[in-house]
């Protein structure tokens, strides 16, 4: 049964709308915002997309057994605040994370979190006002929501596309793999999220890929859901190809190494924070 028929559809409009205002005021810079959320990942692989020969199917082991734990705060930008144990986290241990986060914001700070048990308990309950002093003050998502916990989509994006598949030979190569993954998310590990994208529209018809696909020297193709786009060497430097990938809340960003701008015609410009 899908959550969204637990949902009650006016709170979670009102809620929606919120975040929304909550974004754009982190983006006129007031304030800092985050996704929280935890996550555990185990040897059961999440099976991800893959080409195999015909003849040579590719085998993913599975086993039961330990399982790695993650606690994450993650903003739009890309920057994750996180700890991993081999416990499970509880009101207590999700406090002292909180309390690491709370001692290095540097401006009022939001963050976004689910109604699970250990972030309604009665000693965390207890700390928030204590936080709220020092500007960092949360904000509970309604019930049955995920869809709004952007934190989500990092969690998906692990667990099927980022994890390599000799993560789940043994808990060691699990523990080593998901750390860099975490370490690196920000740098070699991107999400765009379309806010960051002021000219962006889900529409094929949208402006942003019409100015885009008739700007000089920037061929556009595009199949469905994948677009290519090349850069010409007179506008950054060098030569290139990216990839973007379009989902319903982000952008995806393949193979990113430097920052760039991509420029368009009449002066509008696209911050991509993609990379080659």
């Amino acid at each position: 049964m899908s959550l969204k028929s637990k949902q009650n559809k006016d709170d979670f409009k009102f809620r929606q709308q919120q975040i929304e205002d909550l974004k754009q005021l982190e983006d006129s810079g007031y304030i800092d915002l985050y996704f929280g959320d935890e996550s555990h990942f185990g040897l059961t692989p999440n099976v991800p997309y893959a080409w195999q020969l015909k003849n040579k199917p590719i085998l993913l082991p599975a086993a039961k057994g330990k399982f790695l734990n993650v606690v994450g705060l993650m903003s739009r930008n890309n920057d994750l605040f996180f700890e991993m144990q081999e416990t499970t986290f509880n009101s207590d241990s999700f406090i002292q994370f909180m309390e690491r986060f709370v001692a290095q914001t540097v401006k009022k700070t939001v963050v976004i979190l689910d109604n699970c048990p250990i972030h309604r308990s009665k000693k965390f309950k207890a700390k928030i006002e204590e936080w709220k002093e020092k500007d960092v003050l949360i904000y509970f998502l309604p019930p049955y929501s995920p869809e709004l916990n952007l934190i989500e989509i990092l969690w998906r994006r692990i667990k099927y596309q980022w994890l390599s598949f000799d993560a789940y030979l043994n808990f060691q190569n699990l523990k080593e793999r998901l750390s860099s993954v975490l370490n690196d998310f920000g740098n070699k590990y991107n999400i765009i999220f379309k806010p960051l994208l002021s000219s962006f529209r889900r529409s094929r018809k949208s402006t942003f890929w019409s100015k885009l696909a008739k700007s000089q020297n920037h061929p556009l193709a595009w199949n469905s859901k994948l677009i290519t786009v090349t850069l010409a060497q007179t506008e950054i430097g060098m030569s290139g190809l990216f990839r973007l990938t379009i989902f319903s809340d982000c952008l995806d960003v393949h193979d990113t190494k430097i920052k760039l701008k991509i420029l368009m015609s009449k002066c509008l410009v696209v911050h991509t924070r993609a990379f080659f």
